[in-house]
């Protein structure tokens, strides 16, 4: 009882602590738009003991940014709504039908993928509202037009009643989009709470959480709410209308054929570029049953509405091209022109530049909509033959390598990456002969075997280079500027990671710097044996660089496993140095750059039976215009190459930064 008294009396003190501060706000010249709370008492009868018998609430943010972060600590999901208003009424000044009123609105929402290697940056956003050209700014939210999500209701709640006045939802068309890898991490996060069991092996390199460290498995809780009553007088819920993309790169995988099996069938039936579903408006009027008799019904309706879409699956499948979906596009780009120049040849009031626009649009249709249909076909044919390859490490490779976050801008662009892909592939032939000899020294005569069956599937690296080469040229010709294709894009980068495990406030100069591990291979932590090992931020140095009369931004990103170099508008990878790897650090007059020289493998020059690695010393420049940036960083390079000429003072100044 006195810990309770207590309580009371320390709440009663925040409360008018913050009446207070919110009459300051109020009495200010230009009071802050962010929270208006509103709170009147009533006058004593029909009341509760004289308290408080009527809250208006009234809430306005500008910006709200949520985000999921797991055990490593690293960021999943960010959840953006921008113009949120929230209106909510309580009055009960009837203590037999106390009554609540709920309006929610916002003006933008969307969900975005913060995982560095993601081919799918947002999950779920506003269908024509939150992209934007690929080589331009960040999405900006609506500032007018219909919210995106708007709720209301209007609800009275008696004894073992729920009563349901009005009950309304509204949401704009949306995209839905959900990548496999994503799914995964999803899964890792739950899967203590839930006891699932894991969906894929542990990749080659990859940081492990900490199982359990974000839930705890507790009894489950009562739900009350269930054997209440629910009486509704109307329920109104607006069409839903989805475009869903689904990306499955074969990570969902097992050591067993039936692993191997469903990464197949994922990959076959689980990539779909913009699946139209669309789910017809739903209404209740004077309904009355328990809670579980209500969803039901609920979902009963959404199920039923939704069984159609199976062949709408189906068609708009890759591997098949989805050409329902591009026919029907190619048709709604060919009416517009048709309905302008027929009401132009019959004297309309039509503008002859939305002619003109149009056809300009049906142009870039007649050249885009094919393109996709052979990037989508080529795409899939080129991740089912990697199957085919029975090499988990190169599965997983040529899928981050056909779906990466980086896509070309131009066919230029395109072709050199895909001459990449298909060199790659030309080299994996070499497997036909290494692969034998390599498992008869290791295994003997079994692993000679296995090694036969192993480089006799490498056949089929230059076949998947020819598709790749395909498919990359093709992407590069759908992002083309000339087609003008927006992508969505997030909202904010993800959070840079520190060594320390917490999460520290966003530092937007940190995170563009930390953006640029998405341009970096996957793969490179987990050299010099190092897998398993998760990758955090330590500093980041800007440089100015002058080229001719253009100045770039570029930055010199250290981790805790290795340096980038790279420009940050546009994000462009220069060159990447695990920190093992470095030799020696130098900047010489003028001071233009810093001289970096780095030791590199050269496995081909290997010699059976010798117990070593032939290296090569590569130099390599850090380009700058102004001295003092270039001393900084100069300064923590020589410490992270553990050089005898580093000053004391500099070594005591860096030793915070040291791992």
């Amino acid at each position: 009882a006195r810990a309770a008294g207590r309580a009371a009396r320390r709440a009663r003190v925040e409360w008018l602590k913050y009446l207070s501060m919110l009459e300051r706000l109020r009495s200010a010249p230009e009071p802050l738009p962010l929270i208006l709370l509103e709170a009147a008492r009533g006058g004593g009868g029909g009341g509760r003991g004289g308290g408080m018998v009527k809250v208006d609430l009234h809430v306005e943010l500008g910006k709200l940014h949520v985000s999921l972060v797991n055990a490593t600590p690293a960021e999943l999901l960010q959840l953006c709504v921008y113009g949120l208003c929230c209106d909510f009424r309580r009055d009960l000044a009837n203590a037999l039908q106390p009554v609540l009123e709920l309006s929610l609105s916002a003006r933008h929402l969307q969900l975005d993928n913060q995982l560095l290697h993601a081919s799918l940056p947002v999950v779920l956003a506003p269908t024509a509202a939150a992209c934007r050209p690929a080589e331009g700014g960040r999405a900006r939210a609506r500032e007018a037009g219909e919210p995106v999500v708007q709720l209301f209701l209007r609800l009275n709640r008696m004894r073992g009643v729920d009563y349901f006045q009005k009950l309304e939802l509204k949401l704009a068309p949306l995209s839905l989009m959900v990548e496999e890898s994503l799914v995964l991490e999803l899964h890792r996060f739950v899967a203590p709470l839930l006891g699932l069991p894991a969906l894929a092996d542990p990749a080659e390199g990859e940081a492990t959480s900490r199982e359990g460290w974000e839930w705890r498995l507790v009894a489950p809780a009562p739900r009350p709410l269930l054997e209440r009553q629910v009486v509704v007088d109307l329920c109104t819920v607006s069409p839903l209308m989805f475009d869903v993309t689904l990306r499955a790169s074969g990570q969902t995988r097992g050591s067993t054929p039936a692993g191997q099996l469903i990464a197949v069938a994922l990959t076959l039936f689980g990539n779909i570029d913009a699946m139209p579903i669309r789910l017809k408006s739903y209404t209740m009027r004077r309904h009355l049953s328990d809670w579980s008799d209500f969803t039901e019904r609920l979902a009963s309706h959404y199920v039923l509405v939704a069984s159609p879409h199976v062949l709408v699956l189906l068609a708009s499948l890759n591997i098949t091209g989805g050409v329902p979906g591009l026919l029907a596009a190619l048709v709604g780009a060919l009416a517009e022109p048709l309905r302008l120049g027929g009401a132009l040849a019959l004297g309309g009031s039509e503008d002859l530049a939305a002619l003109n626009a149009s056809l300009a649009e049906l142009a870039r249709k007649v050249v885009h909509l094919p393109s996709l249909l052979l990037y989508r076909v080529a795409t899939a044919a080129s991740a089912l033959l990697s199957f085919a390859t029975l090499s988990p490490s190169y599965i997983r490779t040529h899928a981050l390598g056909v779906y990466a976050s980086e896509v070309p801008i131009g066919v230029v662009d395109g072709a050199s990456e895909g001459v990449a892909m298909l060199l790659d592939g030309i080299v994996g032939l070499g497997g036909v002969i290494s692969k034998p000899y390599r498992g008869a020294l290791k295994h003997g005569p079994r692993g000679f075997a296995k090694g036969l069956v192993q480089g006799a599937l490498c056949v089929l690296r230059p076949p998947i280079g020819v598709l790749d080469l395909l498919t990359k040229t093709v992407e590069g010709l759908i992002h083309s500027p000339f087609l003008g294709v927006r992508r969505h894009l997030r909202q904010q980068q993800p959070f840079a990671l520190h060594a320390n495990r917490l999460v520290a406030p966003f530092n937007a100069e940190e995170s563009r710097a930390y953006e640029l591990l998405s341009l970096c291979s996957p793969a490179a932590p987990a050299r010099g044996g190092r897998g398993g090992r998760a990758e955090f931020f330590q500093a980041q140095h800007p440089i100015e660089y002058r080229d001719g009369m253009r100045l770039e931004q570029r930055v010199v990103l250290v981790t805790t496993l290795r340096v980038v170099y790279g420009c940050l508008e546009p994000l462009e990878l220069l060159f990447e140095v695990p920190l093992e790897r470095m030799a020696r650090v130098d900047l010489q007059e003028p001071f233009t750059h810093i001289i970096l020289w780095t030791w590199t493998e050269v496995r081909v020059l290997r010699r059976a039976g010798l117990n070593a690695i032939p290296n090569m010393v590569l130099e390599r420049h850090i380009k700058g215009s102004r001295p003092s940036q270039l001393r900084a960083a100069k300064e923590h390079l020589l410490l992270l190459a553990n050089q005898e000429e580093v000053p004391a003072a500099v070594a005591e100044q860096m030793a915070p930064l040291r791992v």
